[in-house]
C-alpha cells in the first residue's frame, strides 16, 4: 500500500470521527451548533412510576413487550389480574394497546439518530441511576404466548414454578443476560447477542436457543426437540433430556452431558477440519434417539450419564 493511499485512508477515518462528534454534539445540544465539543450529561426528567391493569385479563392470549435499554422483569402470582409497572419521561414513553386478546407495550420511538446512536451510546458509557425497568406480573395460570425484546435491558423471570403451562415463551436481547428457572410449556425460544443466558430446572416440549458472542449455562433441560444455534460463543450444558439435539456452531465450544445412555442415539456429525469434536462413548448408527452436529471451526464435547 503507498503512502499516499495510507494518507487518504487515515485522513478519512479522521473525517469521519470529526463528523460523528459533529452530530453527536449537534443533537445532545438540542440541535445548537455553540459549544459543541462540551459533553456533559444534562439533567433529565425524572422518571415517574405508572401502571396499567389490562381490563378481562383472562381473555388475553399474547403479551408482547418492546423496549429499548431497559430491564424486563416478569413476576408471577395467584392472581387473575396482569399489571404492567413502568418508568416514563418525556424521553421515555409507551404505547400500550389490547385488542383481540393481545396485549402489546411498545416504547415510542424518539427518531433513528437519538433512538439509535446517541441513547445507545449514553447506555454503553453511562451508567443510569434512576429505575428504569418494566416488571410484568402474571397469574401463574396463563396459557398463552409471552414475547419480550428489548436491548441493553436483562430479561428475567424472578420466582420459580412462575408458569407450568405457558403455550410460548420468546425473549430476545442485545448485550444483556436472560435468566429463568423452573419453568415448563410447550415452547421457549431463547435469543441472546454479547451477553449471557441462564437456565435451569427447564421442561418444554420444543427449545430453541440462538446466541452470538454470549455465554450459556443451561442446568437441568428437558425437551422433545432441542436446538442450538450457538455463534462465536460457549455453551455449557448439564442434566439434558432430549430425544432429539441439534447443535450447529460457528467458532464456539460446546460442553454438553446427556442424562441418557449413549447406545440410545444415532448421531449425525459434519465439521469442518479445524473442528473437534469429542464423543465420550460408542454410538450406534440406528437408535429412536438423535443427535445432529453442524460445526465449523468448532470444539464441541458431548458426554453421557445417568447420574
Amino acid at each position: 500500500m503507498s503512502r499516499t493511499l495510507k494518507a487518504i485512508i487515515i485522513g478519512g477515518v479522521f473525517m469521519l470521527l470529526g463528523l460523528v462528534i459533529f452530530l453527536v454534539g449537534y443533537f445532545s445540544n438540542n440541535r445548537k451548533a455553540d459549544s459543541l465539543l462540551e459533553f456533559e450529561i444534562r439533567e433529565t426528567t425524572p422518571l415517574s412510576l405508572k401502571s396499567y391493569d389490562a381490563p378481562q385479563p383472562d381473555s388475553i392470549t399474547m403479551i408482547s413487550i418492546i423496549t429499548k435499554r431497559m430491564p424486563v422483569t416478569i413476576q408471577s402470582h395467584e392472581e387473575q389480574y396482569i399489571r404492567l409497572e413502568y418508568y416514563e419521561n418525556p424521553e421515555q414513553s409507551f404505547e400500550i394497546t389490547q385488542a383481540g386478546g393481545k396485549l402489546i407495550v411498545k416504547k415510542n420511538d424518539l427518531g433513528f439518530f437519538k433512538e439509535n446512536i446517541l441513547l445507545n451510546l449514553k447506555s454503553l458509557l453511562v451508567k443510569e441511576k434512576q429505575d428504569n425497568g418494566i416488571t410484568v406480573y402474571m397469574p401463574s395460570s396463563y396459557t398463552g404466548e409471552l414475547l419480550v425484546s428489548t436491548t441493553f435491558g436483562d430479561i428475567s423471570v424472578r420466582n420459580a414454578l412462575a408458569f407450568s403451562k405457558i403455550k410460548k415463551i420468546d425473549f430476545k436481547n442485545y448485550r444483556a443476560d436472560i435468566k429463568m428457572n423452573s419453568l415448563s410449556g410447550n415452547i421457549l425460544n431463547l435469543m441472546n447477542t454479547g451477553g449471557i443466558i441462564e437456565c435451569s430446572d427447564i421442561s418444554f416440549e420444543d427449545i430453541t436457543v440462538i446466541s452470538a458472542n454470549a455465554d450459556v449455562k443451561l442446568n437441568y433441560i428437558s425437551s422433545d426437540y432441542t436446538d442450538f444455534l450457538i455463534n462465536k460463543s460457549s455453551l455449557q450444558a448439564a442434566g439434558i433430556i432430549s430425544d432429539n439435539i441439534k447443535i450447529e456452531t460457528v467458532s464456539s465450544q460446546i460442553d454438553m452431558a446427556i442424562n441418557a445412555y449413549s447406545v440410545q442415539y444415532s448421531v449425525v456429525i459434519e465439521k469442518s477440519e479445524k473442528s473437534q469434536i469429542n464423543l465420550t462413548e460408542n454410538i450406534v448408527e440406528n437408535a429412536d434417539k438423535r443427535i445432529r452436529i453442524k460445526a465449523d471451526d468448532s470444539i464441541i464435547s458431548v458426554s453421557f450419564s445417568l447420574d
